[in-house]
């Protein structure tokens, strides 16, 4: 997924898009956010939560301020309108691949969510009302920086989806707190993550 493995780029594009108004970002998967020698592309979808679209002014100050965070990337920002109904079948293919970003989950959240750490493990969240679990899945993804060479260690539970009882922290670029369900007795176990690297929604099809 794009911006995975860079914490800090996601922070610093969420950041940006707050400050001119815009509330949702989504990005087109497998587009790159490092520095790179040869022009990358970044493919962004916006909407803003006072209007349905994002004007003209807003999508010019994000596009500046995501070349100064992505030097030599080049920048499309696009509005859900822009592409909504439009003829080309790749701007089709690309709101159906769309995923959503955040920097932060909460209590407050709902829907299905992925949340990749640095050590490579993926945790598939579903926050639906009343019946919210967390699946851990060591070894998912590739392992991010130092952490490459450290196996994530096997937990009592893997890939079993536990009832989660409260989010106290994740938060992309620092390790996650959790609260689960794993023993079922109602003595909660507080589990620790290695770094947050990339939160996805996962879009209901």
């Amino acid at each position: 997924m794009m911006l995975e493995g860079s914490g800090e780029h996601l922070g610093a594009v969420l950041r940006e898009a707050r400050v001119v108004g815009i509330d949702r970002v989504w990005v087109v998967p497998g587009s790159s956010t490092g520095l790179a020698e040869e022009p990358v592309e970044v493919h962004l979808l916006v909407q803003s939560r006072s209007a349905r679209t994002v004007g003209e002014r807003a999508r010019q100050l994000l596009r500046s301020a995501l070349e100064r965070i992505l030097p030599g990337a080049s920048i499309r920002v696009d509005t859900v309108e822009d592409l909504d109904g439009m003829g080309d079948a790749a701007h089709r293919q690309a709101l159906l691949t769309m995923v959503e970003l955040t920097d932060r989950l909460t209590d407050r959240e709902e829907g299905r969510w992925r949340v990749c750490t640095a050590s490579g493990t993926l945790y598939v969240f579903d926050l639906t009302h009343g019946n919210r679990t967390m699946t851990r899945l060591p070894g998912h993804e590739v392992p991010y920086g130092d952490f490459s060479r450290i196996p994530a260690d096997g937990l009592r539970r893997d890939g079993e989806a536990l009832r989660l009882l409260s989010i106290y922290r994740l938060q992309l670029g620092r390790p996650g707190a959790l609260l689960v369900d794993v023993r079922e007795d109602g003595i909660p176990t507080f589990r620790a993550t290695t770094p947050v690297t990339a939160i996805t929604r996962i879009e209901e099809t």
